[in-house]
């Protein structure tokens, strides 16, 4: 025999999708903006280590003449090369440091080794600022891209 739903039936299942729906949507908000706070910070970090590589390679094949003048004008290139390549990336307002080196000094005085730049970021974010507050500080999150190469100049 088949049983015809009463009307006092369903009256109580009305609002059931509204309630599950407040239950699941603040997890799938917090779901999808820590994948796109995750997906920021790789992004600036594949770009800052993109930028590091190019510099150094950059330093690693400059002549032996371009390394010793004083003033180290190589490693002023090689600094304009990360500025140039992450220009977009500064613009947010964040710390930004570079450091050029060569033998882990300053570079210009003598034929090089081994070649280095490292970057630093300091990554803060209006959106998700109270979120990488609780997990990084109130300072923000500190990535650095850091690549050392031999000096191969002729």
């Amino acid at each position: 025999m088949k049983t015809f739903p009463n009307s006092r039936t369903r009256h109580r299942e009305k609002g059931g999708a509204a309630v599950e729906m407040a239950i699941v949507l603040p997890i799938l908000i917090m779901l999808v903006t820590t994948l796109v706070f995750f997906a920021r910070v790789f992004w600036y970090y594949s770009v800052m280590q993109k930028a590091a590589q190019d510099a150094t390679r950059f330093l690693s094949t400059a002549t032996q003449v371009e390394m010793r003048t004083t003033g180290a004008p190589m490693a002023a290139v090689a600094r304009s090369i990360v500025e140039a390549e992450t220009s977009l990336l500064r613009s947010t307002g964040d710390d930004f440091a570079i450091d050029v080196q060569c033998n882990f000094a300053t570079c210009g005085f003598a034929v090089p080794v081994t070649v280095r730049t490292v970057i630093q970021m300091r990554m803060s974010d209006d959106i998700f600022g109270p979120f990488t507050s609780a997990f990084y500080g109130s300072d923000g999150l500190v990535l650095t891209a850091d690549v050392t190469m031999r000096y191969a100049g002729n």
